[in-house]
């Protein structure tokens, strides 16, 4: 793997910025449909918050950008008045590597953005401001904090014979085929503040998690 590349420097976003954003060219993106959820006791999937539904809020999203999107998961048909296509793990029980492998094969693009089901405020600046810093490489994502986010970004296509071989071996931790790729750390901190990024960041694993973000989306709408 070469060694990554930190990016920082004077560039400001303003997370509040409502500018018209571009669809990315060449690019899809993929939600991945999550495991059993066993810490959280339901699907997070069809989690709502204060009657909004994650997926929808993801959508909303990820619609301004990208002409395809995909939802990669064991169950089809989960969602109902939803326009995405639902695509079945082609390795099921493998994790979110095995979801970013099948994603790598559902649509058509250099690259797919890959995100989790279960993160309501990711945002679009966020996601152009990844897209930006691509250069060729095979992997692009997020750091904030000393802290590498490895379920929000993008992934090129040509790595899904890597991840195959990787999961052949037994194994299913998502970085385990970086070492022989090109990946692209790209921090964000100079960017944006810590309070937008932990919010942009954040996933719902618990009923605790839920809470918190119970609680942002009602600040925020409020």
């Amino acid at each position: 793997m070469r060694d990554p590349v930190y990016l920082t420097g004077s560039c400001n976003i303003d997370p509040a910025s409502s500018w018209l954003f571009m669809t990315l060219p060449s690019a899809y993106s993929a939600i991945l449909g999550g495991g059993k959820s066993r810490r959280f006791g339901r699907d997070k999937a069809l989690m709502s918050l204060d009657g909004q539904r994650i997926i929808d809020l993801l959508l909303g999203t990820l619609g301004g950008l990208f002409s395809q999107i995909f939802f990669i998961s064991n169950v089809r048909d989960k969602f109902h008045g939803v326009d995405i296509t639902t695509v079945a793990d082609e390795i099921p029980n493998q994790g979110p590597l095995g979801g970013i492998y099948t994603a790598l094969g559902a649509g058509n693009g250099e690259y797919c953005f890959v995100t989790a089901c279960d993160t309501p405020f990711l945002s679009r600046d966020v996601i152009q401001a990844l897209w930006e810093e691509i250069e060729g490489e095979d992997i692009v994502v997020p750091q904030s904090q000393g802290m590498i986010e490895p379920l929000i970004g993008f992934y090129a296509r040509r790595c899904r014979d890597d991840i195959a071989t990787a999961l052949r071996k037994g194994q299913r931790q998502i970085r385990s085929f970086w070492v022989d790729r090109d990946v692209r750390l790209v921090n964000l901190d100079d960017r944006f503040s810590p309070e937008y990024l932990q919010k942009a960041f954040w996933n719902i694993n618990t009923a605790a998690d839920y809470t918190i973000a119970r609680k942002w989306f009602q600040e925020q709408y409020a």
